[in-house]
């Protein structure tokens, strides 16, 4: 599957809900699943962003109704990555 990740930025409305970070979370991974997702990890940040999400998905339209449906909140604005594992990469510049 598919390796994604995520940055995401609290918006102010978010902001004012930090304390209900868990419960979101929570929602997130809800969502993830539901969409036939996993997270592999997730992590809170100190610097240009807040958080980061590494997801897997089965496809590429999966992972954007869960980023649209979450970003919709407005709770937080994201930036999705495609992760490419290194092997994958550096086969593909061989074949270049």
């Amino acid at each position: 599957m598919p390796i994604y990740v995520t940055l995401f930025k609290s918006t102010a409305e978010g902001t004012k809900g930090l304390k209900e970070t868990q419960q979101y979370m929570e929602e997130a991974k809800k969502e993830i699943a539901e969409a036939g997702g996993k997270v592999i990890n997730a992590y809170a940040l100190l610097g240009r962003y807040d958080f980061i999400y590494i997801t897997e998905f089965p496809d590429q339209k999966s992972a954007l109704k869960v980023l649209f449906k979450t970003a919709m909140k407005g709770r937080v604005s994201p930036e999705n990555l495609v992760a490419i594992p290194l092997e994958e990469f550096l086969q593909a510049v061989k074949e270049a």
